[in-house]
């Protein structure tokens, strides 16, 4: 893929951490960019046939995301990210359908889900409890158009949806889409063999002095994004730290993790800096 290896390292750090055996919620990224940009193909970068608890959903809704959760009620822990490419075709649900599976994620992403009720008309419904809270990480996109677009975002906001990403923000030069251009005229696909990720459940340790030098990319969020007091964020630095470490296979964060989160945190926010 051309130009976006950062873009992908971000993802990847994302799916990684949902192999933190020592944490309970994972990286949760919101990719933002213009039509065309290549956010989806990003998204679905990676082989998942050796993962089995990351999911791809082209088109979620509650009901699938329920079923999934039944299929592995002996075991729910096996869902670990969920990956949408397209985060805005929630939208040609309907608003209580699209009110249902953000209930649903918001709860997945954060708290964990308790238990799942599923209703078939009129009073009658069943109840499926889980011993433990389900937890799971997400991936997902948005045009920048869709997301700049208060009055469509408005209900993701007032919940506190939104807040629960990391906002992935990028574009490209016009040398670079001159080149991107070139290489497709000539026949080129412009997308790799998708990655193939070997990842393994470990405990990272992060040390504070660490994960205390990103507080001004904390406190740059919470001027321009949608987060009041930036602990979230504070938790999702963590999380992209302790990931980099585990893809070294490393159970310890070190100065060469913070070194490579820091020249990230270039996309982490809503200025949409062209990728270097």
């Amino acid at each position: 893929m051309l130009f976006v290896d950062d873009i992908v390292k971000i993802v990847r750090l994302g799916i990684a951490s949902s192999y933190l055996k020592d944490e309970k919620n994972y990286l949760n990224l919101m990719l933002l960019s213009y039509p065309e940009a290549g956010k989806s193909s990003i998204l679905l970068h990676f082989r998942f046939d050796k993962l089995k608890s990351v999911f791809t959903f082209t088109d979620l809704t509650k009901t699938k995301l329920e079923k999934l959760l039944k299929d592995f009620t002996g075991n729910p822990h096996k869902i670990k990210y969920v990956i949408v490419p397209d985060f805005t075709r929630l939208k040609s649900h309907g608003r209580e359908t699209e009110k249902g599976i953000i209930g649903l994620l918001n709860s997945g992403i954060e708290e964990g889900i308790r238990e799942i009720t599923s209703y078939y008309g009129g009073s009658m419904h069943e109840t499926i409890p889980f011993k433990e809270p389900v937890f799971f990480g997400m991936a997902s996109s948005m045009t920048r158009y869709y997301s700049e677009d208060r009055r469509r975002t408005k209900y993701w906001v007032g919940i506190g949806f939104l807040s629960r990403f990391l906002p992935v923000s990028f574009t490209y030069s016009k040398e670079q889409i001159k080149k991107i251009r070139e290489y497709i005229q000539v026949g080129n696909d412009l997308f790799d063999e998708p990655e193939k990720l070997k990842l393994k459940e470990m405990c990272v340790e992060c040390p504070q002095e660490l994960i205390s030098q990103l507080d001004p990319y904390v406190d740059k969020l919470l001027n321009e994004a949608y987060a009041m007091f930036g602990f979230r964020y504070t938790r999702q630095f963590r999380l992209m730290l302790k990931a980099n470490a585990l893809l070294r296979e490393s159970n310890l964060v070190e100065q060469q993790d913070l070194d490579e989160v820091k020249k990230l945190m270039r996309y982490i926010n809503l200025d949409y800096n062209e990728v270097i």
